[in-house]
């Protein structure tokens, strides 16, 4: 079969790469000049399977509510004159109860179990470095009242199958060395020892590389300009190089699968959720952390990847735009300054910004559309890099006709 993949970030790539490993004929196509160059550039390095808990749950209401009006807030809303963003927020708002939390969860966690199970096949068989650690991720708590959701949540998820270990201060300082000189400010901690890390740039440009031995063909520096339909197919792809008619087309273009699909009469309510991080070059190993931390009062994880610490937080709503906020990057300068002092020049440190595919129920949405050959792969979030494996191969298994090894309800176009 002829496939064309649009978007080469880790959504792309592991599809391709999956396909490909079937037989199939396929390209993949992205504005980049290479891959990952999006989502899949830069972000927390957490392959956080637990992180499971939805945006859109009654606790961020709260939060949310505190947060409103400070442009140094975890989450900021610019509000603009965007119908899109308003109906994005309406349907988010009604997702805010127990219920539908605690549904969202579970059907993220299905898939993220799923996923780490797929992600240790993949590793595996293709033999890829990117700087891919199993230790589990080590959450700080620094105020008492951020404990009991945390720890409500983490014994949410347990019957489903996401183990964790409650930690002392003392306890989280033996497992990340590097907090102890701010060991005073921590009042206790968890451990998802599920949960995994890896330098998500380089797991694309390594994989497209050995999806490329398979016969896959990437087109770069290609911006899809339209898609073209026949009846109930999608009949070419358009884009600034020219016209492809393919078998199928799977839809990874994350934050930019919702205007493309517009233009063929599909409204997806995802929206770009702006995600910031900085990248430090390690001076000093022993100051910086093992593995990865989560600050859960500031929303910021910080994790090493080789000799780099990256630093992510934050969440922006301000439609279509990359700059970055200068204010932002203060805050995850600052924080690294305070718990990781010393680790490296925090000053001479990479900013950068991207658009998260972001759902109003924190879902993906995988699988069929109204058009029987075009799939969807996109509305991760702030997860792709969690739940690539076991996404791209659901959607190979329904591309071919075949039923999904994991359960896909929830995460389908068919819940909006």
């Amino acid at each position: 079969m002829k496939i064309i993949v649009l978007g080469a970030g880790v959504a792309g790539v592991t599809t391709a790469y999956m396909l490909a490993k079937r037989g199939h004929s396929v390209t993949v196509i992205d504005r980049q000049p290479e891959p990952g160059r999006e989502c899949s550039f830069a972000n927390g390095a957490q392959i956080s399977y637990s992180h499971a808990e939805p945006w859109a749950n009654p606790h961020a209401i709260k939060k949310a509510l505190q947060w409103i009006l400070r442009d140094d807030a975890p989450l900021l809303f610019h509000f603009r004159l965007d119908p899109a963003m308003w109906g994005w927020a309406a349907r988010f708002l009604k997702r805010c109860n127990w219920k539908d939390s605690n549904e969202g969860t579970i059907h993220t966690l299905r898939l993220g179990l799923y996923s780490r199970l797929e992600m240790h096949k993949l590793v595996e068989e293709s033999g890829i470095e990117f700087h891919y650690q199993k230790r589990g991720i080590v959450h700080i708590f620094t105020r008492e009242n951020d404990m009991p959701h945390a720890y409500r949540q983490a014994d949410f998820q347990v019957p489903y199958g996401s183990p964790y270990e409650k930690l002392t201060r003392d306890e989280c300082v033996a497992l990340e060395p590097s907090l102890k000189p701010q060991s005073g400010r921590i009042c206790g901690g968890m451990r998802y020892t599920l949960d995994e890390t890896g330098d998500i740039f380089a797991y694309c440009k390594e994989l497209a590389k050995k999806a490329a031995t398979l016969g896959v063909i990437f087109k770069y520096d290609e911006p899809v300009t339209a898609l073209k339909r026949d009846g109930d197919q999608i009949r070419a792809v358009v884009t600034s190089a020219g016209t492809y008619e393919p078998d199928a087309v799977v839809m990874a273009l994350g934050a930019y699968s919702q205007p493309l699909l517009r233009t063929v009469g599909i409204k997806l309510p995802i929206y770009p959720m702006k995600g910031y991080s900085i990248s430090v070059t390690i001076d000093d190993p022993e100051k910086a952390p093992i593995a990865s931390v989560t600050n859960q009062m500031e929303k910021q994880v910080y994790t090493r990847i080789g000799n780099i610490l990256r630093v992510a937080g934050t969440a922006e709503f301000a439609g279509y735009n990359h700059d970055i906020n200068p204010v932002r990057t203060r805050l995850l300068k600052e924080s690294t300054k305070f718990w990781f002092a010393g680790c490296g020049d925090v000053d001479a440190a990479t900013e950068w910004a991207c658009l998260r595919p972001q759902s109003p129920d924190g879902c993906a949405v995988l699988g069929k559309t109204p058009y029987r050959n075009l799939w969807l792969n996109t509305g991760q979030g702030t997860l792709g890099w969690t739940l690539c494996a076991g996404s791209a191969k659901a959607v190979c298994d329904l591309l071919e006709g075949k039923t999904p090894e994991v359960d896909l309800t929830g995460l389908t176009i068919d819940r909006f």
